[in-house]
């Protein structure tokens, strides 16, 4: 159901097609293995979004592609919108801002703290995304971009098998699991078996009492 959700977070961070497919059976994955810390009392798309913006942000450090690349090719894809080919054009910092404040409603000092950088910076990246935007897409106003943002798709529908793979990696955690909680289980029942029979060696009987001493 959230697939197409979670690659577009994902594409819109990462600038990336490749990636974007990568990171997200490591998203889904991460969200299997920790279901049971989703709050009932809290929608699953916010807890499934946060995981979609901290592993990309990860992904993002790991590579070093917040660093502004002016010999960088534009990345197209004749799927996505103009918007979205401009804001995955933009250099790194400004993209991450822009997504995160103008689509993904985080606050200012919330990325703030995601990106470890000041708020006055934030601030700066922002208004210099959306100059960027507003003048390549020839915007007139910030009114008329909040328009065209609301206008975005919350989903992108991913290409190739995306769906098999990230059902066939969580299987493979599956099985791997499985196998540990399996192997576990018979560590624990034959160190159970030999301290039983340790302990019927060891059985004490009233009658040893009355055993003479040699």
């Amino acid at each position: 159901m959230h697939v197409g959700y979670v690659y577009a977070i994902s594409i819109r961070l990462l600038s990336d097609f490749e990636d974007a497919n990568e990171n997200i059976s490591k998203i889904f994955i991460e969200a299997w293995k920790t279901i049971s810390m989703a709050r009932i009392d809290s929608p699953f798309i916010l807890w499934l979004k946060a995981i979609a913006v901290y592993s990309s942000l990860q992904k993002i450090r790991e590579k070093g592609t917040n660093k502004t690349d002016s010999n960088k090719q534009k990345p197209s894809w004749k799927e996505l919108g103009f918007l979205d080919q401009e804001i995955i054009s933009l250099p790194g910092t400004e993209r991450i801002v822009f997504v995160l404040n103008d689509i993904e409603h985080y606050q200012k000092e919330e990325i703030s703290d995601l990106l470890s950088i000041t708020k006055e910076e934030v601030e700066n990246f922002l208004v210099n995304a959306r100059e960027t935007i507003m003048k390549t897409l020839v915007i007139k106003s910030n009114e008329a971009l909040e328009r065209a943002i609301k206008q975005i798709p919350e989903s992108i529908e991913p290409l190739g098998n995306l769906y098999d793979k990230i059902i066939t990696d969580i299987s493979k955690i599956n099985n791997l699991d499985s196998k540990k909680e399996s192997e576990l289980v018979q560590d624990t029942d034959l160190k159970s078996i030999d301290r039983k029979s340790k302990q019927e060696n060891k059985r004490f009987f009233f009658k040893d009492l009355f055993k003479k001493k040699e």
